[in-house]
């Protein structure tokens, strides 16, 4: 058997043959390639997910703070009252509506009802762009016969589809004196209003503004935030008196909405609508008429002692 360098041949071929492989260059890169483009596939797929989670945040967080000062007031105005020459309940519509940069009114931006028009209706609980129809009807059914506002039953009105759905955005004022019973001496008066404005140089804020008393010497004012990020704030309020029972834009004690029989001064609920900024984006590059992620939050607050009233029309 020959030799090489005092290695059997044989032996030093199975060596040889043992050793492993390198890599070439081209095998390398298509390595590199098929990493690549698995790692970007799932990084991908962890920013959609951050940015699904960013955004449902976004819209809870929304929901949640548009409730909770939903929640706020309507104790506040279960609570409006009256007495034989003392009331005062006033509604403002648009007291302070919400501008874009061209000084028009806007809303979300969004054709919500899909009619090829946008932020085209006004909150009013009306069929502006009359584009309802039967099938929008949203009258549930409670038990056999009886539906939820039997008295609407094939008309356009608040809740049904197509109403209100695609609106610009409100900035109305509530305000009212929550009077003390007067036969208790240690009780004060106290003004109550709710508006949109400015809170600490943040916009968008739903404030509450107390006054203890109303007015004169010694008045005590506060003023505290309900929510911030909101876009639109929206009320109606139920008219009790006359043959008409709907719902109004606006309010006054002392207007002629009240002289009607039962002639009662403060309306039977008011619906309170708040449009909430549910943009994953900051609220500070939103841009007043851009199209933007909002939600919209609804309750009606019933005003128990008009209710209770034995004037009080009921069906």
């Amino acid at each position: 058997m020959s030799r090489a360098g005092g290695i059997p041949l044989g032996l030093g071929r199975r060596a040889a043959a043992a050793a492993p492989r390198a890599f070439t260059v081209l095998e390398v890169l298509i390595a590199v390639v098929v990493s690549s483009a698995f790692l970007a596939g799932l990084l991908a797929a962890f920013v959609q997910v951050l940015q699904g989670a960013d955004r449902a945040g976004a819209v809870m967080r929304a929901i949640a703070n548009g409730r909770t000062a939903l929640d706020a007031m309507g104790k506040e105005i279960k609570q409006a009252n009256y007495f034989p020459g003392q009331f005062y309940f006033q509604g403002i519509n648009n007291f302070n509506q919400p501008l874009n940069s061209d000084g028009k009114p806007y809303g979300d931006g969004i054709d919500n009802d899909q009619d090829g028009k946008v932020d085209e209706e006004r909150p009013d609980a009306l069929d502006d762009d009359v584009d309802w129809a039967v099938e929008d009807d949203r009258h549930a059914v409670i038990t056999g016969s009886i539906r939820e506002r039997a008295a609407f039953v094939g008309q356009a009105d608040l809740g049904d589809a197509h109403v209100d759905q695609d609106v610009v955005f409100g900035g109305d004022l509530i305000q009212f004196v929550r009077y003390a019973d007067p036969t208790d001496p240690t009780e004060d008066d106290v003004e109550i209003a709710f508006y949109l404005g400015t809170y600490e140089e943040r916009d968008h804020v739903l404030l509450k503004r107390t006054r203890t008393p109303p007015a004169g010497p010694g008045v005590v004012e506060t003023l505290a935030p309900l929510a911030e990020g909101v876009l639109g704030f929206n009320a109606l309020y139920w008219q009790p008196n006359g043959p008409q029972h709907y719902w109004h834009e606006f309010w006054d004690s002392n207007g002629p909405q009240t002289l009607l029989p039962p002639k009662l001064r403060l309306p039977a609920a008011v619906d309170l609508t708040v449009y909430m900024y549910a943009d994953d984006r900051p609220i500070e590059r939103y841009r007043p008429g851009e199209p933007c992620r909002v939600e919209t939050v609804s309750t009606v607050a019933t005003i128990e002692q008009v209710i209770q009233d034995v004037r009080y029309p009921r069906p």
